[in-house]
């Protein structure tokens, strides 16, 4: 057993490792947690990353292509006092011992194992699968006995647990299962659908199917309504969670609860009790088969296990009150106490007083008492439709604030200005309490980098406004009790650093939905800002001469022709000149295409050394080049033709070929008010250079 330091001097945090929101059982999870954070006064930071599995594994999911897993690595290295690994999700597709590891390399700090027990550690798991009371109702109160079953990943503790606990409940119940009749899933409705559509396809209809999760009964039941089946009437469901989803299902899902709400809640107090130094031990929690509608019966019973483990109000015994009551004034009394109850009530505690209101109305000894217990239930109804549409209603401004904010940032992703537009999107549209670490400064995304608070460069707080170094890279250091979520910025193999949000308020799956938006905007930012550049250089490679890396034709024309503007309205003109190799024919047939090549070089590197770094400078074929230069009326370009000739006569002696490179040309002064357009001074300039070349034919010809 590790010893603990226990740190007095800041509340306590604890991190709560998970993989993303996007299902009902981690919903039920981060609900419980939260909860509990709030319940004990502490602070919890929830890392929200992806699955454990190995780099080479080819799981043929697009949405499980960013292994986030890595982003845990903040946990260890910031001020955290204890870990709750989600176990049973981290490890759905590689099992539990990548999971081991990770956990025996962080610093010896509490750990409280949710969901699935890894030896050595304290854990909070259900205490049974529930699998087998769901095949006992399908068998014993509706006679089936061709009964399939979808399960999870075959690497999942869950699942293999669940499966195992399927066919042990069908052999009891005298049904040997069959193979072909057990389909491997991955908890997800997509896959449920397509193995579904693949048993409808080949005609195999069986009487029930039992599901490892609501989400697969979910899928499931997409699939056979699509096709034209009815459920309950042609096909049983069950289910497995008792998610939000299976509830509002039509027709609802008969399903088993484990507890995913209570096991998180138990597994902070554990949490919270081993940093405050006491000994705790594993627990289980009970599971309970929920009958509703997708199995053929009348729902008979909650959701809501009656234990009350997780601090709620104490709701009274409304079984005494129904055998001791005796007059309706009396239970019309209760009635409307118990009424303005519900107006402060959360949905789990709705729950709770629904279950003791039936329980009692069964109990009571006298009609009306039973009777007036039951006209409470309208107006337990009533609010937790309130709690409903409240939700829906705070969902839709959520995400049309996240629309606007993205449409807002999307309109323009050119780089210049982009992370002050980003955090102004973000601050007026979206949930304030954000802000973004990432990588790099220029936003350019990391492959494979390590998740470590000195690695990030630059930190966007939404709600202050601040943009610049990272203050406090791994969580503000704050007295104050905060629930937080951490979330990567990947997207394939690109990683832009997280997303942290304190106090989040609107539904849990709109993080996902918030990180992967945030991904693609800053991927659509980086891509534009390097479609951008390829853009330049594009157009740089359109206006270069890629021999000299000099102007091309059309570059000295625009650059010319803007220089001829500038002229006009300075009232000044411009020096043209031309340029040549004298004797280029001669090197070729002599030396060789690379040889007369290379003179062509030494001319453009001359040039450059001749005329200074205002003046256009360009190649428009062959071996010719022209010069714009800027100048006075009395100017003149001799002095650099000189200097052109001396650099062409070094470079060449240095370059010590058995030819020397030499060059004729000619200039003149170009008064763009003249009317004269840039081709014109050019074909005026190249006479020039003629004259000369012809000059210095004669010279080189005469005794």
């Amino acid at each position: 057993m590790r010893s603990f330091t226990l740190v007095r001097d800041r509340l306590p945090t604890y991190a709560l490792m998970t993989v993303p929101m996007n299902g009902p059982y981690q919903s039920q999870i981060w609900r419980g947690a939260t909860s509990a954070a709030r319940f004990l006064g502490v602070r919890l930071v929830a890392y929200v990353g992806n699955y454990f599995y190995k780099a080479e594994k080819n799981l043929n999911r697009p949405d499980l292509s960013d292994n986030g897993s890595p982003l845990f690595q903040l946990a260890g290295a910031t001020d955290i006092d204890g870990y709750l690994p989600v176990v049973g999700s981290l490890g759905n597709f590689d099992g539990t011992d990548m999971i081991q590891r990770f956990l025996d390399q962080l610093p010896p700090k509490p750990i409280v194992c949710l969901g699935v027990a890894l030896p050595g550690r304290i854990s909070v798991v259900p205490s049974g699968s529930g699998i087998d009371k769901a095949v006992d109702h399908l068998v014993q109160v509706h006679g089936c006995r061709d009964i399939f079953y979808i399960g999870g990943t075959p690497h999942n503790f869950d699942a293999q647990y669940r499966l195992a606990n399927f066919k042990q409940a069908m052999r009891e119940n005298g049904l040997e299962p069959n193979a072909e009749d057990i389909l491997v899933g991955d908890f997800s409705s997509e896959t449920a659908e397509q193995l579904v559509e693949g048993l409808l396809d080949q005609g195999r209809i069986p009487q029930a199917i039992v599901c490892a999760n609501d989400s697969t009964a979910i899928g499931a039941a997409t699939i056979l309504q699509r096709r034209g089946y009815r459920v309950p009437e042609d096909v049983i469901l069950t289910g497995f969670d008792d998610s939000d989803e299976a509830k509002s299902m039509k027709p609802s899902l008969t399903t088993v609860a484990a507890s995913a709400y209570q096991i998180a809640f138990r597994s902070m107090e554990l949490l919270h009790d081993q940093h405050l130094g006491k000994i705790v031990q594993s627990e289980t929690l009970p599971t309970q088969f929920i009958v509703r509608r997708s199995c053929g019966c009348r729902a008979v019973g909650s959701s809501v296990l009656l234990a009350n483990p997780l601090g709620l109000p104490q709701i009274p015994d409304l079984s005494r009150f129904a055998s001791s009551a005796s007059s309706p004034p009396e239970a019309l009394a209760f009635q409307e106490r118990i009424e303005k109850v519900f107006d402060h009530a959360s949905d789990m505690e709705l729950d709770l007083w629904e279950e003791k209101i039936v329980v009692a109305s069964r109990q009571a000894t006298a009609p009306d008492i039973s009777r007036y217990l039951l006209e409470v239930l309208p107006a337990l109804n009533a609010v937790r439709q309130g709690h409903q549409i409240s939700e829906t209603m705070s969902l839709q401004r959520q995400m049309s604030g996240q629309f606007q904010a993205i449409r807002s940032i999307m309109s323009d992703l050119s780089q210049e200005g982009f992370v002050q537009r980003l955090l102004t999107g973000l601050r007026s549209n979206v949930n304030s309490q954000m802000r973004i670490l990432l990588f790099r400064k220029d936003l350019e995304p990391e492959p494979h980098p390590k998740f470590e608070p000195g690695k990030f460069q630059l930190e966007l707080d939404v709600e202050s406004g601040y943009i610049g170094p990272p203050r406090d890279p791994s969580l503000p250091h704050q007295v104050v009790q905060e629930v937080w979520c951490v979330l990567p910025l990947i997207l394939g193999d690109d990683t832009f650093g997280v997303l942290q949000i304190r106090e989040w308020t609107a539904h849990e799956m709109l993080l996902e939905g918030l990180r992967q938006t945030l991904t693609f905007v800053l991927s659509a930012a980086h891509n534009a800002y390097h479609e951008a550049q390829v853009r330049e250089e594009f157009k740089r490679l359109a206006i270069r001469d890629q021999m000299t890396g000099l102007l091309n034709r059309r570059g000295l024309l625009e650059q010319g022709e803007l220089l001829g503007k500038l002229a006009l309205r300075d009232q000044n003109v411009l020096g043209i000149a031309m340029f040549d190799l004298d004797g280029l024919k001669e090197i070729n047939d002599r030396f060789g295409h690379k040889d007369g090549d290379l003179a062509i070089q030494l001319l453009g590197q001359s040039l450059v050394d001749g005329f200074r770094q205002v003046d256009v400078i360009g190649r428009l074929g062959g071996d010719e080049f022209a010069v714009v230069a800027k100048m006075t009326k009395e100017g003149s370009l001799d002095g650099a033709l000189a200097r052109v000739r001396q650099s062409l006569t070094q470079r060449s002696i240095q370059l010590d070929r058995l030819w020397q490179a030499r060059t004729s040309g000619g200039w003149i002064l170009w008064d763009p008010k003249e009317g004269t357009d840039l081709d014109l001074a050019l074909s005026l300039a190249d006479k020039n250079l003629y004259k000369d070349k012809q000059e210095r034919k004669s010279r080189r010809k005469s005794p």
